[in-house]
């Protein structure tokens, strides 16, 4: 094969993999750089009550973001850009952490946090 046979078949390969990669996006895929880059970060106080009676620390909960694997079961990625939601699922001092949270931009907020492996007791307000 010739070099610009070559060239064209490598042309043809990227322009592939670039328009799977958008329309991924477009149905509403996260990329990990968009929830991982954000400017600020709040807790409903449902999260923080489950963090209280869970066990789960503030930097536990940015581990998790650094560093979880989005969970697209969990997640809800169908709605308008502020009102998604993400399930982030990570391993954190020998506890198995999901958070759930919104980002509306670049300000994440905890909405809950769930150990995974153990059933802990809680009672948070609005809780039947």
């Amino acid at each position: 094969m010739n070099f610009k046979k070559i060239l064209l078949y490598i042309t043809i390969a990227l322009a592939a993999v670039v328009i799977f990669l958008q329309e991924k996006n477009k149905r509403g895929v996260a990329t990990a750089a968009y929830y991982r880059n954000y400017s600020s970060l709040h807790f409903s106080r449902h999260a923080r009550c489950r963090m209280d009676c869970r066990n789960i620390s503030e930097q536990e909960i940015k581990e998790v973001i650094k560093h979880g694997v989005l969970n697209n079961e969990k997640s809800d990625l169908q709605r308008e850009e502020c009102e998604k939601r993400y399930a982030l699922d990570e391993t954190v001092n020998g506890q198995n952490i999901r958070i759930v949270f919104a980002n509306c931009h670049d300000k994440i907020t905890i909405i809950t946090c769930i150990d995974t492996k153990y059933d802990w007791q809680c009672h948070c307000p609005g809780d039947k």
